[in-house]
């Protein structure tokens, strides 16, 4: 691996407000991102496919958690990147991150009260995210404590 990968990290609300004061997220964080597993299982698709896939894997898994559905997208360099654990598909990131690392936020319409339905815990069934830009940090947290 070389260069940056885009890893898609569940998040919780007092993360957004340490990177609004400037302060660094602390390494070893999980995420997601497009991995061999992904790209075999979705041979033939396009990119943006599997970056979906990632996105929906990181959703999943911070709603089993119980904990509101915050995915930031991140571009960590590749060298920073472990498997997380024997099984899945999670990676550890080794390196602190900053905003500037930061490419958008996702989060759960559920949080938003935009969903018709309510949070499942099905693997098979597609979480809906509302995208965000790093900018709008202030917005995201005014949604999750109203």
């Amino acid at each position: 691996m070389s260069g940056e990968i885009r890893v898609y990290l569940p998040l919780q609300p007092e993360h957004l407000v340490a990177l609004q004061h400037g302060e660094e997220l602390e390494t070893g964080l999980r995420g997601f991102a497009v991995t061999e597993q992904i790209r075999r299982a979705l041979a033939g698709d396009d990119v943006e496919e599997q970056e979906f896939l990632a996105l929906q894997q990181a959703a999943s898994a911070a709603r089993a958690t119980g904990a509101v559905v915050l995915i930031g997208a991140a571009d960590v360099p590749a060298t920073a990147l472990t498997q997380a654990g024997n099984d899945g598909p999670a990676l550890q990131v080794a390196v602190a991150l900053e905003a500037k690392d930061f490419a958008s936020f996702h989060l759960d319409d559920a949080a938003l009260g935009r969903s018709e339905t309510a949070p499942s815990a099905d693997a098979d069934e597609s979480i809906d995210l509302s995208w965000y830009d790093v900018s709008e940090m202030s917005q995201i947290l005014r949604h999750l404590i109203t």
